[in-house]
């Protein structure tokens, strides 16, 4: 159970429970208030993919600065609990894919803004 738990908190989990669902009420508005569930839905999946390999892949980067921070020590890299390659393959494997399911099941420009 711990396990997950530096997942959940490598990839910033409570952080997308807010942004997630503002991302979606932008959707709405940018559909003129039309709730498009199947949109959303694929919204919400890319997002929350694309967005968590984002925060873990920083977290990698910034392991060794995070080790020295009181405030920032303790988290699942520096700590050892997830390796930096561990965090680095979840990253780049979760970004691709998130960009990949924007870009399929909605549309190319949604995908590049995931990247930027």
């Amino acid at each position: 159970m711990s396990a997950l738990r530096d997942w959940i908190a490598l990839s910033k989990a409570r952080i997308q429970a807010f942004a997630t669902p503002a991302a979606a009420v932008c959707a709405w508005i940018a559909n003129q208030g039309i709730w498009d569930g199947r949109e959303i839905l694929h919204l919400v999946i890319g997002l929350t993919l694309a967005s968590s390999a984002a925060a873990t892949m920083n977290q990698a980067m910034e392991a060794v600065i995070d080790s020295r921070m009181h405030r920032t020590r303790e988290r699942p890299i520096p700590t050892g609990r997830i390796s930096r390659r561990a965090a680095w393959i979840f990253g780049i494997t979760g970004g691709a894919l998130g960009c990949a399911w924007l870009l399929i099941f909605l549309n190319p420009l949604c995908a590049w803004l995931a990247v930027v």
